[in-house]
């Protein structure tokens, strides 16, 4: 039985919605584990570290490399 292009489409679409939830879930994760151990290193050393989320930063590069 063949599909039609819609809902191929809309497959793709829910795909891709639960590929970035998977990834952004992964990402987090890491992110939280990480960030106390390099919170502690980085003030024994005096340096300030950005407190835009990891997320909000891969967004942007990804938008930056997609306009180039």
């Amino acid at each position: 039985m063949k599909r039609s292009h819609e809902e191929i489409e809309e497959e793709i679409v829910e795909n891709y919605k639960l590929s970035q939830m998977k990834r952004n879930d992964i990402i987090q994760k890491w992110d939280d584990k990480t960030r106390l151990s390099i919170a502690a290193t980085s003030k024994k050393k005096g340096i300030d570290h950005s407190q835009q989320s990891t997320l909000s930063q891969i967004e942007h590069v990804s938008h930056v490399c997609k306009c180039v």
